[in-house]
């Protein structure tokens, strides 16, 4: 599990649409429209972030962007896949960073103490080395989102 922040942009100027490809009445061929005006300008619209959770070797991952990123925004995102996907595991190992939000005071933080007591009893936290050469999955994977 990780989370990186984002910044929220929006078009400084409505779009313009490409005109659309016209049929050539002799050749019966495509005649291509014109392109889209692209322009470069934007208004920053807030931030927030984006969580992703990956089983690579079930080659799953779950993304989703919040707005903040809290506590209770973590233990949502656990809490629906220990509901969801996890439902039916005893125990789930969950590796993270050691971010102050990334521990179980996230579910006595959000959730009345017998639903983050069950939480808790159901998910084993690793945390990686705060100093050390180590691969981050998660990281890697959102390397891949901001690619596409």
């Amino acid at each position: 599990m990780d989370e990186k922040p984002i910044q929220f942009l929006e078009d400084a100027r409505e779009r313009l649409n490409a005109k659309p490809l016209r049929m050539d009445a002799d050749t019966k061929l495509p005649i291509p429209g014109t392109p889209a005006r692209v322009d470069s300008e934007y208004v920053r619209n807030g931030h927030g972030s984006i969580f992703i959770f990956t089983e690579p070797l079930a080659g799953w991952r779950f993304t989703m962007a919040k707005d903040t990123r809290k506590k209770h925004d973590f233990a949502f995102l656990v809490k629906s896949l220990l509901d969801g996907r996890y439902r039916h595991i005893e125990k789930l190992i969950l590796v993270s960073d050691n971010l102050n939000t990334h521990n179980m005071s996230a579910f006595y933080h959000s959730y009345p103490p017998r639903i983050a007591y069950e939480m808790a009893q159901k998910v084993e936290f690793h945390h990686t080395p705060a100093h050390g050469s180590w691969l981050n999955i998660a990281e890697c994977e959102l390397s891949a989102i901001a690619r596409e």
